[in-house]
């Protein structure tokens, strides 16, 4: 017999608790005894070993109650929880967060479309498709992304690249990350292969082009992308809501995950000023009357 979504994440629950009692005693009981075989563990292997269990108990409460089409799965340990316990430092080069242990992407089903697509770059898709939350973003200046390197060759399936390029992109794509601008462009996007080729107006993407000024064009701009994933927990995120903002000419804050989107070198210069992207945005902020407004709560002058 299945058990009810409800009650399977109730006995996750009391997983939890008895899976964290043995390690509050190690961690609040003081020094083990000098006799103690075992090896000192630090509190992030702890955390660690707790989230990997809740990682196994939230597959198997997939397994037995499996989500109906376009319902989150259970989530009880996302990644950006463990990433959270660990540090970052800015480097000075480049402006941006070095982050060696940064939060593995989650993605999910969405009506009825999985996590890789369909067709164009199943890697690249499950990138485009996260859901996972970050405590805190973390603020970067403008030009710390547009001009961020990237490699020159780049093919467009993530399989055929070579080491070394899976290194440099690796160094800085999946950083949590916050970057003031105005809205120059919006477009609502038509089929796209992360979206399955769907073209219902809940299964696309809405483009926006960031920019430093609000006189400047695309063609230098930073491409920041809502996806239907995370409009789903943003009712107010309308594609109208996106093109008042522009209209308004107020300064943005936009939070999201860096992503390197290897499709697009040709429009360098064109219609973006990089393949760096914030994909996708997770946090949309107004700045109205001296003070930051989430776009769940602005609302546009008439």
């Amino acid at each position: 017999m299945k058990y009810s979504r409800f009650w399977a994440a109730t006995v996750a629950v009391l997983v939890l608790a008895v899976t964290v009692g043995p390690f509050a005693i190690v961690t609040h009981g003081g020094d083990p005894p000098p006799s103690s075989p075992h090896k000192a563990v630090s509190t992030d292997e702890k955390i660690d070993r707790i989230l990997d269990r809740l990682d196994r108990i939230e597959r198997r409460l997939n397994e037995i109650a499996p989500p109906r089409a376009g319902e989150f799965k259970v989530n009880l340990a996302p990644q950006a929880a463990r990433a959270a316990t660990r540090t970052w430092t800015l480097d000075e080069s480049t402006g941006l967060p070095n982050m060696p242990q940064k939060p593995t992407p989650r993605s999910t089903t969405f009506k009825n479309c999985g996590a890789e697509g369909s067709g164009g770059d199943g890697e690249l898709n499950r990138l485009k498709n996260r859901v996972d939350k970050w405590s805190e973003w973390i603020p970067v200046k403008f030009g710390a992304v547009r001009n961020l390197d990237y490699p020159a060759e780049l093919p467009r399936k993530r399989a055929a690249w070579p080491l070394e390029t899976r290194e440099a992109v690796s160094r800085y794509e999946g950083v949590p990350i916050a970057v003031e601008g105005f809205i120059a462009y919006t477009k609502a996007e038509g089929p796209e292969s992360c979206n399955c080729g769907e073209d219902a107006d809940d299964m696309v993407d809405f483009h926006l082009s960031l920019v430093t000024s609000s006189e400047d064009d695309k063609s230098d701009s930073i491409v920041v992308e809502v996806t239907p994933r995370i409009r789903a927990q943003h009712p107010k995120w309308t594609y109208d809501l996106m093109k008042s903002i522009k209209k308004s000419e107020n300064r943005v804050r936009i939070s999201g995950w860096l992503m390197l989107d290897q499709w697009h070198p040709e429009a360098v210069g064109k219609s973006r000023g990089t393949i760096w992207e914030i994909h996708p945005i997770m946090e949309i902020e107004i700045k109205d009357g001296g003070r930051w407004v989430k776009a769940d709560d602005w609302e546009p002058e008439e």
